[in-house]
């Protein structure tokens, strides 16, 4: 597992290797609007994927930006 903060944001990642094909889990809070498919294909350059669920949930809508 790793974690990193950027800015008022943050990165989570987990991997589940004992498992064929190994399991990873990102998470991704942002403050920031950002585009969801330029990071899906970040993850896939970097990793390969061979299949992903992705779910981009809505915090507080008081402190969302995408008003």
């Amino acid at each position: 597992s790793a974690i990193a903060a950027i800015e008022t944001s943050h990165l989570a990642l987990h991997i589940w290797d004992e498992v064929d094909p190994a399991v990873m889990q990102f998470d991704l809070y942002s403050c920031k609007q950002f585009d969801e498919s330029i990071v899906l294909q970040s993850i896939d350059d970097t990793f390969g994927l061979i299949e992903h669920a992705s779910m981009m949930l809505a915090r507080d809508p008081f402190l969302s930006t995408n008003k």
